[in-house]
């Protein structure tokens, strides 16, 4: 299920966030949060556009209707 969002499934706040203390600048912080967002934006579209596939099309991908459905049900952050 997880290979339609290869590309946007990684943190949207980069490998240093699971590493403990950061320093921001106001840059950084604002990149990071911009980074988020777009990434956010993204998943939600992608989820929006796999709710509205044909069986048809779901098949190509290998996908069942359920397998859509559960996907399209999760929160644009997860």
């Amino acid at each position: 299920m997880n290979r339609f969002l290869t590309q946007n499934a990684r943190s949207p706040f980069g490998a240093s966030a699971m590493h403990g203390a950061h320093t921001w600048t106001p840059l950084a912080l604002l990149t990071t949060v911009a980074t988020a967002i777009v990434v956010w934006i993204e998943r939600a579209n992608q989820r929006r556009a796999l709710a509205e596939m044909d069986a048809h099309q779901l098949a190509d991908l290998g996908l069942s209707r359920a397998d859509a459905l559960q996907e399209a049900d999760k929160p644009f952050w997860g």
